[in-house]
């Protein structure tokens, strides 16, 4: 059974914790080991960039669409006026079996 008589409610505004909660700075830990050397590259953030690189080269849309936003900025959703085309389509080539309208009979 607890001794009650050693419970005591905080008063308000009154924390029981007085060192208050500890801090964890992700960003400060993700820019540390981004910092770290990596492989043949002097920092890990090089060799993550690198290898976006390579992708973006080999087709990736998503590493290219990343890079060139941190690069450059994100477009600002600004569509260019384009000009009216109009496709004027060659007419199919006949063919007997395909052709609804053939009347001659086959």
């Amino acid at each position: 059974m607890p001794n009650l008589n050693n419970l005591k409610p905080y008063q308000p505004g009154e924390s029981g914790n007085k060192a208050g909660r500890p801090v964890s700075d992700i960003r400060k830990t993700i820019r540390e080991t981004f910092a770290k050397p990596s492989g043949k590259h002097d920092t890990t953030l090089e060799a993550i960039i690198d290898r976006m690189i390579k992708m973006a080269m080999k087709g990736s849309i998503k590493a290219t669409e990343l890079l060139l936003s941190y690069a450059y900025g994100k477009p600002k959703g600004e569509t260019p006026e384009l000009p009216e085309i109009t496709v004027i389509l060659p007419k199919a080539p006949y063919h007997k079996d395909t052709d609804t309208n053939n009347h001659d009979g086959y």
